[in-house]
C-alpha cells in the first residue's frame, strides 16, 4: 500500500502545470475522461473526491510561498492580491 500511495503521490506532483506559483492540473471527469488511467483516477481520488472538471472550475494551489519557503501559518499571515479589474466571469 506505502509503494501505491508514493506512485500516485509521485503523478499528481509530476502531472501539475506550474502558472504564476501555482499548481493547476486536470484531474477530474466522468469514465470517459480517465480513458482507464487508474493512476489519475487513484489520484484525482485522494486529493478531492468528486471534485469537478477542468470545464467548470480550477484547483489552482501551493505548498510554498512566493521565494520558495514552506506555507507556514504559525510564522507569517499570507495575502492574495489580484489586480484591479481582473476578475473572469
Amino acid at each position: 500500500m506505502k509503494e501505491g500511495d508514493a506512485k500516485v503521490d509521485k503523478f499528481m506532483t509530476s502531472s501539475m502545470k506550474n502558472v504564476n506559483g501555482w499548481n493547476i492540473g486536470s484531474f477530474f471527469g466522468d469514465r470517459a475522461f480517465y480513458k482507464g488511467d487508474w493512476l489519475m483516477r487513484a489520484g484525482a481520488a485522494k486529493v478531492g473526491i468528486y471534485g469537478n472538471d477542468a470545464v467548470e472550475v480550477t484547483y489552482p494551489y501551493t505548498r510554498t510561498d512566493s521565494v520558495g519557503e514552506p506555507l507556514d501559518g504559525s510564522k507569517h499571515n499570507y495575502t492574495l492580491t489580484f489586480p484591479a479589474g481582473s476578475s473572469r466571469r
